[in-house]
């Protein structure tokens, strides 16, 4: 019989989400959760013809935002429009990896 195996003590790190948690909770359509003033809003993910709509428009500027109209609610737009140029570059920064697609540059 096989001497039983030592297990290394936990460390802090694995109570971090794993990469994998992550592209599984992204494959799975989790939304997108960001904070602002304390309070937190939701980015659901797009449908196609939300993203179909945006690919449509003049220019990266107009893409972006028509695919925020077709997907936040009222709440969350007026989350958005109080926050300064830089934490919107943040956000849809984040919004694009946790979507797994590039957003237009501008």
């Amino acid at each position: 019989m096989p001497a039983p195996r030592k297990t290394a003590p936990r460390k802090p790190q694995d109570h971090k989400r794993k990469a994998s948690d992550t592209i599984h909770a992204e494959a799975n359509g989790v939304d997108f959760e960001f904070e602002h003033n304390g309070a937190t809003y939701t980015l659901p993910r797009p449908k196609f013809g939300a993203i179909r709509k945006a690919a449509r428009a003049e220019n990266d500027v107009l893409q972006v935002m028509t695919l925020l109209e077709e997907v936040a609610d009222k709440r969350t737009l007026a989350a958005l429009d109080d926050m300064d140029i830089a934490d919107i570059n943040r956000l849809f920064a984040d919004w694009q990896r946790h979507m797994g697609v590039g957003l237009p540059e501008s």
